[in-house]
């Protein structure tokens, strides 16, 4: 289950969830979310749990996915 805390910060937009995760001291957590139809492009989404995520219809275009977790 996606951390609430990481779920307000994609939330707020790409920007704010990149410069979030620049710092951040944990692993981002984003599994299991609904993310259909979210804006993610240029997202930095290395190492980011995202099994079970609704990524129906979102935006990837130009996001870093190394190594960030993709199964269903």
């Amino acid at each position: 289950m996606a951390d609430a805390k990481h779920l307000a910060i994609i939330g707020q937009g790409v920007e704010v969830w990149n410069e979030w995760v620049k710092d951040a001291d944990t692993k981002p957590d984003l599994s299991g979310a609904n993310l259909a139809n979210v804006n993610l492009l240029y997202a930095f989404l290395v190492d980011t749990d995202l099994s079970n995520a609704n990524l129906t219809q979102a935006n990837l275009g130009g996001a870093c996915l190394d190594a960030a977790n993709l199964r269903m």
